[in-house]
């Protein structure tokens, strides 16, 4: 017995080897080939293809390249026809090829993992289910698919929408439900959402793990205003790794508008901008998120990169101007501002301004009294703040007469309430030591509450000033008030950024605020004389247009069916309940489907947004202010030209140019979650 076991026992041991292979190729994963373009498959009958792993020689008679079923699905599946090499269609071509080496491995070429040697993958390397391939290998019906397939591809890429949509159709009749994304994204182009919708379900149904389906179908959601459903297709597309950086971008602006989520937004973004580097869109928001944040590094970064893609014109650099300025470098914001001169020198008064702050912070004060002396020669308006300036700097100069005489002129030019100009009134007169005229401005100084009396206490321009009994009365009247705004902490930014939104006004629209032209539209909402659109949402009531609750998290609008250019709209506008979170306004130039809004919220913030048919561009994010009020805030929105300019009770919030603006339509908006009332609807000529 032992005799027999002996001989017998070599053969008992392979077959337990045998066993323990059979067992470890059955967990490995099984695998599908990929496709070449025609050109590459000359390549290889001629003996030099491409090894698909290792880029070695090749033939047709290499074994082929193999594909896990996890790694193939991400590439695409059955919809992947482009070559693994040049991205052409591979109608006509190959599979790819492996070298004798990389072959041998018998490896995933994507993730390199170990598979066994059953194929599963039809004759194109492209099988999904089981009845793909009864259609597709059905005589004949190959060819006409790709015919068709070809013929979509080449119309969609040309946006020719509607053909691509018929050819698609064609397909769908071949391989039912196949192309149902592709479908889904004609319909998106045409702006049938609805029908593109139940197409992008088909499609997620039949394969949960294509990325595109949920972009496409978040797109759609967006382009509906449906932001909440919009959102999680976003992400889930962003967790199949979509290479779609549209996907991150929206995704992030979802998170930084709806939700203020700073950091995800910043996140997403980034992610975007790294598939994508060439994008300039939402540059701006990422740049704007940076500063909030006190980055500055990151935020000079993406500047920089926005002007390398806008060739350095103006707003570029003015936004990297701005930024330089706002983190306090002056030295470097003093040669962008200078660059920004040259582009344009008759039409820079503002640039001559801030160069002028960033001279006399770093005490070249000859250079800025010179530039400010320019801003007030190109400045038709002739704003207070510049004379100010002028007065203290002359006092540095040593030229009293001079300073007196740019006192007195700011003097009679003051027409409102500004901490900038009564600080810089309190320095010069204590440097001139006239006490009591300084301790006059001080004083309304404080009373903005603008000022930070730390910094006030150790500032040397106030070092006469300070002498005097009353000065430290009002600093112990006013430390131990709450007007004081102790967030501020250098003298010449405390109103940097309210000083940019004053002196910023061109001088033909501050012109035409104050004095408006011709009354093109009055609407008091007693009759509806004008004609405003009227539904479930949208009623007169009690000489007053009204918006009550409509759908969640939809923007509903309405307006006058008359497109206006070069115009002033104007609007008072309330919250009657309370969704702090959304937003209601003007509309304007809305032609087709693209259109502008300026809004405001309940909760104290105002947004200049883009909606150009398919998804919102923030052109101004949600910015906080104290200008909202309880009861009527006066919304109004000028265009001259590209210019655009929009005030919160008659302050200046928003002054920018859109170079695509060519007037529209012009009406309100009204999220579906608050309800608003509407009254005095005025439209001026400009």
């Amino acid at each position: 017995m032992k005799k027999y076991f002996f001989f017998l026992l070599p053969f008992i041991l392979l077959l337990f080897i045998l066993l323990g292979e059979l067992s470890t190729l059955k967990a490995q994963p099984q695998y599908y080939t990929v496709s070449v373009c025609r050109l590459c498959y000359t390549s290889q009958e001629n003996g030099y293809g491409r090894c698909a792993v290792c880029r070695k020689t090749v033939s047709s008679r290499s074994k082929k390249a193999k594909i896990c079923v996890d790694c193939w699905v991400k590439k695409g599946g059955l919809w992947n026809i482009e070559c693994w090499f040049d991205k052409e269609n591979t109608a006509g071509g190959d599979y790819a090829r492996l070298c004798g080496d990389c072959a041998a491995k018998n490896e995933c070429i994507v993730c390199n993992k170990k598979l066994n040697s059953g194929d599963i993958s039809n004759e194109d390397g492209r099988q999904v289910v089981e009845k793909y391939t009864i259609k597709v290998t059905v005589p004949g019906k190959k060819e006409e698919f790709w015919k068709y397939w070809n013929s979509a591809t080449a119309a969609y890429q040309k946006q020719n929408y509607e053909e691509a949509l018929n050819y698609f159709k064609k397909c769908d009749e071949i391989i039912p439900d196949g192309p149902a994304c592709q479908i889904g994204m004609c319909l998106r182009a045409l702006e049938r959402y609805d029908e593109a919708i139940k197409y992008f379900d088909i499609a997620i149904k039949d394969d949960p793990t294509f990325s595109d389906s949920y972009y496409n179908k978040g797109l759609a959601m967006a382009a509906l205003g449906k932001m909440a459903e919009a959102e999680p297709l976003l992400k889930k597309a962003i967790d199949l790794n979509t290479q779609e950086s549209y996907a991150y971008l929206l995704f992030a602006l979802l998170r930084e508008t709806n939700y203020k989520d700073f950091d995800q937004a910043i996140k997403y973004y980034e992610k975007g901008f790294e598939l994508s580097p060439s994008t300039s869109k939402f540059r701006g928001n990422l740049i704007n998120l940076y500063q909030q944040a006190g980055k500055f590094d990151d935020a000079l970064r993406h500047t920089n990169i926005t002007c390398e893609l806008l060739d350095n014109n103006i707003e570029s650099l003015n936004t990297k101007a701005e930024l330089l300025f706002n983190f306090s470098k002056w030295n470097e914001a003093v040669p962008v501002y200078q660059k920004i001169i040259s582009m344009n020198p008759n039409n820079v008064h503002i640039a001559y301004y801030f160069l002028g702050l960033c001279q006399y912070q770093i005490k070249e004060f000859e250079n800025a009294r010179d530039n400010w002396e320019k801003t007030i020669e190109l400045d038709e308006n002739k704003n207070p703040e510049t004379y100010s300036c002028l007065a203290v700097c002359e006092m540095k100069l040593n030229n009293p007469a001079d300073a007196k005489k740019y006192c007195e002129e700011t003097i009679n030019r003051i027409s409102r309430e500004s901490s900038f100009i009564y600080y810089n009134l309190t320095c010069a007169y204590s440097l001139m030591n006239e006490l009591d005229k300084g301790l006059v401005f001080l004083e309304k100084a404080l009373k903005t509450g603008q000022v930070n009396i730390d910094y006030m206490e150790s500032d040397a321009d106030l070092t006469n000033v300070r002498t005097a009994k009353k000065y430290k009365e009002l600093v112990d009247k006013y430390r131990n008030s709450n007007l004081i705004n102790t967030n501020t902490t250098e003298k010449k930014r405390e109103e940097t950024k309210e000083q940019k939104k004053e002196v910023a006004v061109d001088q033909k629209m501050e012109a035409v605020v104050k004095e408006p032209g011709n009354i093109l539209v009055n609407e008091t909402f007693n009759n509806n004389k004008t004609d405003f659109g009227l539904n479930n949402y949208w009623k007169l009531n009690n000489g007053m247009l009204t918006c009550s609750y409509g759908k969640k998290s939809i923007l509903h609008s309405t307006r006058i069916s008359e497109e206006y250019k070069d115009c002033t709209i104007e609007v008072n506008a309330r919250w009657d309940e309370r969704a702090k979170n959304y937003g209601f306004g003007i509309q304007f130039g809305y032609k087709g489907d693209e259109y502008y809004t300026f809004s405001i919220s309940p909760d104290g913030h105002y947004k200049l947004s883009h909606w150009d048919g398919a998804e919102w561009n923030s052109l101004i994010p949600w910015t906080k202010t104290d200008l909202i009020k309880n009861g009527f805030n006066n919304l109004k929105v000028s265009c001259l030209g590209k210019n655009i300019y929009a005030y919160l009770n008659n302050n200046l919030v928003v002054n920018t140019k859109i170079d695509s603006f060519s007037g529209g339509k012009v009406g309100l908006v009204c999220s579906g979650d608050l309800n608003a009332s509407f009254d005095d609807f005025v439209i001026y000529k400009n």
